[in-house]
């Protein structure tokens, strides 16, 4: 069985354009969000409930390059930022392991176990 992925979510009033890889404000406007910000969020996206290790993470989105977690923090700094989650409600930290993605509701219809797989 082949699931549909859904072509957005929306994460306190932003929507997440997963085909087009876009934010969008409440009014259409673009949210700006770096490419590895984005990467990072589409991958927490993709395996939402579960701890995301650090170590993965940067594996993920930096693949055989070199970079310090000083520069996941910035991205994770960045993705709160632009979904508006300085409560950290949407985006978890998990201390000394990675980060957790815990949707607020399921959209309609579409369980989490159907969201993009990156």
């Amino acid at each position: 069985m082949t699931l549909v992925n859904p072509p957005s979510l929306v994460l306190n009033g932003v929507e997440f354009d997963f085909d087009a890889g876009l934010l969008h404000g409440e009014h259409g406007e673009d949210v700006p969000l770096r490419p590895q910000s984005l990467a990072v969020l589409k991958h927490l996206v993709a395996n939402a409930n579960r701890v995301v290790t650090k170590e993965e993470l940067l594996d993920t989105v930096w693949p055989g390059i070199a970079v310090t977690e000083n520069s996941l923090s910035q991205c994770i700094s960045e993705i709160r930022k632009a979904i508006g989650d300085e409560k950290q409600s949407l985006l978890k930290t998990v201390a000394r392991r990675g980060y957790r993605f815990v949707p607020e509701t399921e959209a309609p219809g579409i369980p989490h176990d159907s969201y993009p797989q990156i």
